[in-house]
């Protein structure tokens, strides 16, 4: 159920920073807060000391799957973006596995939103100011031959 919990995931093409990573928080969220795809972490967690080689290696399918989502919004291959938005969400599906009422966290999700978004536009900046001095280091060794 995870799995096509992370599989459904859809990340827009278009639009702002902002716009595409609340896309990916929301739709990662609605994936999974599912029912299905909370007991199925449920049950993963449950069966961890017992899950054969082929169940741990489908668990770890999914982690590269779930990894992929950060590659996916950033266009780099090694990105860590997606397992920091799992992990946010895991954090809050977990805390809504056990409390008796359900939670609300729509704020705990706009302030990811936030932290994802000045993640990437600090590494934008950087990427840019790399690009520059790059540039200029170039035509100064030009220069010097």
């Amino acid at each position: 159920m995870v799995r096509s919990a992370v599989e459904s995931v859809r990340l827009p093409v278009a639009g702002s920073t902002r716009e595409r990573v609340v896309a990916l928080v929301e739709a990662a969220w609605a994936a999974f807060s599912a029912p299905t795809s909370m007991a199925s972490l449920e049950i993963s967690l449950a069966t961890r000391t017992g899950r054969s080689a082929a169940q741990d290696a489908h668990l770890n399918n999914i982690a590269r799957q779930l990894h992929q989502l950060g590659a996916r919004l950033t266009g780099q291959p090694d990105d860590r973006l997606g397992d920091v938005l799992w992990a946010a969400l895991r954090g809050m599906v977990l805390s809504q596995m056990v409390a008796r009422e359900p939670v609300e966290f729509g704020q705990e999700r706009a302030v990811l939103v936030d932290v994802l978004v000045a993640y990437l536009e600090l590494r934008l900046d950087q990427e840019r100011s790399a690009a520059l001095v790059g540039g200029a280091a170039g035509d100064g060794a030009d220069a010097v031959t």
